[in-house]
This record gives structure tokens, sequence and C-alpha cells, in this order.
């Protein structure tokens, strides 16, 4: 009887620890899976930061051209190039420059168009239904993303990971870059 005893303790003892294996091999697994989707959350904020900068480097050519910024992304002759983009780039604003900008760039562009002031205008497929539902205007004037003669903040606006929470970006006339709200970083 004690033999049966021994291998039952033996045996329940290999369970055990086979047990305890497998829940901290779970548990590495599900660490790494978070760890993964932070890392691809931050990669793909790689687009409103490349973005926002290709904006800021349009709006002070126009400066220097013309003299004052625009809210138009087309006379900006902004490319928004990234296939299914996951982030809403402009203004919340119409800024209308004076007559004799309007009059330089319209012989220059033919699509000068003071309000289209964000992607949401130019009819881009986003990467989600998500993305494409936000409310671009809304966010754009809660986080003051407004053009004025001699100053301006564009916005990125967009949904990098499962959690659907926004992730928003802004840069302004001095080329500072802020994210504004974002839960990807809050654990460095």
């Amino acid at each position: 009887m004690n033999k049966k005893i021994k291998i039952l303790v033996i045996v329940f003892g290999l369970f055990l620890a086979t047990c305890a294996l497998i829940v901290a091999v779970g548990f590495w697994s599900a660490t790494a899976v978070v760890s993964s989707e932070k890392s691809l959350a931050k990669a793909r904020q790689s687009e409103a930061n490349s973005s926002l900068v290709g904006l800021y480097v349009a709006q002070r050519s126009f400066q220097a051209e013309f003299g004052e910024f625009t809210s138009s992304i087309k006379e900006l002759k902004y490319l928004y190039t990234e296939n299914k983009p996951r982030y809403k780039i402009g203004f919340a604003n119409e800024f209308f420059p004076s007559s004799e900008t309007i009059q330089s760039s319209a012989r220059a562009a033919t699509n000068f168009d003071p309000k289209v002031i964000s992607t949401d205008l130019l009819d881009v497929p986003y990467a989600s239904k998500e993305v494409a539902e936000i409310n671009f205007a809304e966010m754009a004037k809660k986080y003051q993303c407004i053009v004025a003669k001699d100053t301006f903040k564009a916005c990125a606006i967009g949904i990098v990971d499962a959690d659907g929470r926004l992730d928003v970006w802004s840069i302004n006339q001095d080329k500072v870059l802020v994210h504004e709200t974002g839960h990807v970083d809050d654990t460095k």
C-alpha cells in the first residue's frame, strides 16, 4: 500500500508541476502579446509624426511664397501618400488668405479651396471603419488645431490599436510635435 501512495504522490506532483508550467507559459505568452501590440501601436504612430512633419514643411513653403499660412490641404499640395491611413490630418477652421494670395496661388494651382481643411475632404480610404467614423472637425476643434495668418496648429487624429481609443498628435508653426492624447506611451 505504501508503494501505491508514493506513486500517487509522485504522479500528483508531476501533474502540479505540469500545470504550473502551463500557467507560466500562458502568462509569458500573454505578456508577449501585450508587449507586441504596444510596439506595433508605437510603430503606427510614426504615420502621424511623418504626416504632420510633411504638412509642416508644406505650410512653411506656402508661407515663404505667399507670406501667410493656409487651411487648404489642396493648396499646400500636400499629398497624403499613406495607403489606407490610420490618421485623419488637417485643421478645424477655414482660413481665407488675402485676396492677393488667392489670386497668386490660383494661377499656380487651380485647386485652391480653403474649405478643404482635412484629409476627410479628400475621399481617402481609411485603414478601418473606426478611423473613417472619427468626427475630425469636432476633435480638431477640441484640440484647437487652427490656422491664422501667422500661426497654425495641425492635428493627426487616429486609432492605432484594438481598444479603439483615439490617438491625437499635433504640430505647430514652430515645428513643435506634441502627443496630445494617447495611451500607448502611458506605460513607457
